[in-house]
């Protein structure tokens, strides 16, 4: 069941909504507030999938609603459905933080409006909870105990940890122009190097060990994977 908060002074039109949800098959539940007062309330005990507000209402327009939930519950969806509205004023409620906008008079737009507006916002839930993790990974990564350096298929180094830098010497800003080669000890053959490196880039594991030197000339040993 979708949760629905209806932002709507005018009686006939929170029927015609319903009306226009049921004939489309929605299985919705609308909870519907006359002011910013009620709004913030009811938002308090909940929130609802997606806010639906009508534009010019008593004493406040949408963009004084959009403005409240912007600032407090910024993930929900929320559109503009409202009699006529000129192209200036659509596009300044698009720009403050409205997800669509629906005009009364072509209210067979509204299911699909909200479709997409929840699909959008699930969209935007699931990239987020990637991004949580991969910072999470990447918090684990720089703290980790283990030297780890990773490089592109052309040898760029596109990250390096701590304990990378550390034990080499070499920082971020050193490959701004060096590629991973630098760490060459010279002590295994160019036929050996490009082994490793043609194993690595072909996707297959290559493990084993190997002397690489850090930034003042010191050899150490590396056990790769």
């Amino acid at each position: 069941m979708i949760e629905i908060l209806l932002i709507e002074d005018n009686t006939d039109d929170v029927e015609l909504i319903k009306y226009r949800l049921k004939t489309d098959g929605f299985d919705f539940k609308i909870r519907h507030v006359l002011s910013l007062e009620q709004l913030a309330e009811t938002l308090s005990n909940g929130c609802p999938d997606v806010i639906l507000s009508d534009f010019n209402l008593r004493g406040f327009t949408a963009l004084d609603a959009l403005e409240f939930v912007r600032l407090n519950y910024p993930k929900i969806p929320f559109i503009v459905v409202t009699g006529s509205i000129d192209e200036e004023t659509v596009a300044f409620t698009i720009k403050s933080g409205a997800w669509d906008y629906v005009v009364k008079e072509r209210l067979f737009r509204l299911s699909t409006a909200i479709k997409a507006a929840i699909e959008r916002f699930n969209e935007n839930r699931r990239t987020e909870q990637v991004e949580n993790k991969l910072q999470i990974l990447s918090i684990a990564i720089q703290q980790a105990s283990t030297s780890v350096i990773i490089t592109d298929r052309e040898g760029n180094v596109e990250f390096a940890n701590k304990k990378f830098t550390e034990i080499s010497g070499y920082t971020d800003s050193d490959f701004l122009t060096e590629k991973v080669n630098i760490l060459k000890s010279g002590l295994l053959s160019e036929k050996e190097y490009k082994e490793i490196w043609e194993t690595v880039i072909s996707g297959s594991q290559w493990k084993g060990e190997f002397q690489n030197r850090t930034k003042t000339g010191e050899l150490y040993w590396v056990l790769a994977s």
